[in-house]
């Protein structure tokens, strides 16, 4: 789990050996390196790489600091780097500025990964574009990145150092405390996928006492994930921003971007037969095949017993990239208007992100009553769809992540199929068969896990 010490770990990869002598600074100008440290490489530890981390993941393309003033205004950042340590890591960064006014007060900010032209006075928000999250070639960007603002600061006349953890020259600001980095998102991955029609109870009995049900997995993809994102735990008042310098935005939902109209990418190439569908499709980004085959799996049961297919084959790298997002409520869970013939209006900034599994149906079963009750035709099955919605399904309402996608936070999902699906995922379902059970559980990036069963 991520916890504050974030902003205080020990710094002791960066010792400041000493000064170098240099001419005395024209007075009332003062210079400041700041550290900064990749805490997605997990160094913090001294315990080496994270291991829910992939190729890639930590990996920092470009990096900034920006710097406001004491009441929040943006003064201008730099990416003008230092080695005063003397030392060689791609997770121990430092930062300089020059020629900042002694006497001042300050707080800090680091970002990697993200355009350095996105922070203005007013902006301080991340975008996605069609060219987000490259891990290798030219064009690699890696994942967005940014640390929590800093404690107010002054710096003294001549050489400032934030960070470091012992000085032998020069003013220490924050000794042993530098900014410290963690990702801008959250990672969801579909690790598991089966089938059990005997999972699924009413009043304590089981559901379906018996029968088959056959299933081709198609693809999994993203529904409404957001597009943009809070590049750090800025509210939109800059003013209660820096007056609450003791939040850490890294490990608890706190301040999100809010939607406005069709900020979301989904993977699904269906919106045009999604009946409640806002953003925009990204088929390159947000889809990926379930399984690396398209075969037929048939699973029978009798009473507890089963018989055939029961865990469904997975290709290899099902996981997407998500920004944080505070909603919780589907497209589909939104109510209908209550005055008889009014339309129904999508409320499109309070859209839960999800993670849809498809695949084609059919299931021919005897029900707890006695009656049968068969969906399809065996010959030729149905394609339907399971919503997971991230953060919330199959994850304990006790656990630190619920309720909302979190940055930095790895969501392991695993999920039962047991019942027919939804025709469309953004719809109310008229009939109470959907069911999907849903196990969640978030692990250190963080990391979450989700296992759902759903009919």
């Amino acid at each position: 789990m991520i916890a504050c010490v974030f902003a205080a770990c020990s710094n002791e990869d960066d010792p400041i050996p000493s000064v170098d002598p240099t001419p005395t600074p024209e007075a009332g100008t003062a210079d400041l390196t700041i550290v900064v440290k990749n805490l997605t490489k997990s160094t913090q530890t001294k315990a080496g790489e994270d291991e829910n981390a992939k190729e890639g993941e930590a990996k920092i393309y470009n990096l900034f600091v920006a710097l406001y003033n004491e009441d929040g205004t943006f003064l201008q950042v730099s990416d003008l780097t230092a080695n005063e340590d003397e030392e060689v890591t791609d997770s121990n960064n430092e930062i300089q500025f020059k020629g900042l006014k002694a006497g001042a007060s300050y707080r800090a900010l680091a970002f990697a990964n993200v355009p350095k032209d996105a922070l203005t006075a007013t902006a301080n928000s991340f975008e996605l574009t069609s060219a987000y999250y490259v891990f290798s070639g030219e064009g690699a960007n890696g994942l967005p990145m940014s640390s929590g603002i800093s404690p107010k600061f002054t710096l003294a006349e001549g050489e400032n150092y934030y960070g470091y953890s012992n000085t032998t020259g020069g003013h220490s600001i924050e000794s042993g405390k530098p900014l410290g980095l963690i990702r801008n998102v959250a990672r969801v991955e579909l690790n598991a996928l089966d089938l059990d029609m005997t999972k699924v109870k009413v009043d304590g009995s089981q559901k379906y006492k018996s029968g088959t049900i056959k299933f081709v997995p198609k693809d999994v993809f993203v529904l409404h994930g957001r597009t943009k994102a809070k590049v750090a735990d800025q509210s939109q008042s800059n003013t209660e921003w820096f007056n609450l310098p003791d939040k850490v935005w890294g490990n608890i939902a706190t301040t999100y971007e809010t939607a406005d109209g069709d900020d979301y990418y989904s993977g699904t190439n269906s919106s045009n037969s999604f009946g409640r569908f806002a953003g925009t499709v990204d088929a390159a980004n947000y889809i990926k095949a379930l399984s690396t085959a398209e075969t037929t799996y048939t699973q029978n049961w009798d009473g507890t017993a089963i018989t055939g297919s029961k865990a469904i084959t997975l290709a290899n790298s099902l996981y997407f990239y998500v920004l944080p997002n505070d909603q919780t409520k589907a497209a589909r869970e939104q109510e209908d208007p209550e005055e008889e013939g009014q339309a129904f209006v999508l409320d499109k900034t309070t859209l839960a992100s999800e993670l849809v599994i498809s695949g084609e149906v059919y299931i021919k079963a005897i029900m707890n009553d006695n009656t049968s009750w068969t969906f399809g035709e065996e010959s030729t099955p149905v394609l339907r769809y399971w919503p997971i919605k991230i953060g919330i399904d199959g994850l304990d309402s006790e656990d630190t992540y619920y309720g909302q996608v979190h940055r930095n936070v790895v969501y392991n999902i695993s999920a039962t199929i047991a019942g027919n699906g939804y025709a469309d995922p953004t719809l109310p379902k008229g009939d109470p068969t959907a069911d999907l059970f849903v196990k969640t559980m978030v692990m250190n990036w963080g990391t979450a896990t989700q296992a759902p069963v759903i009919e």
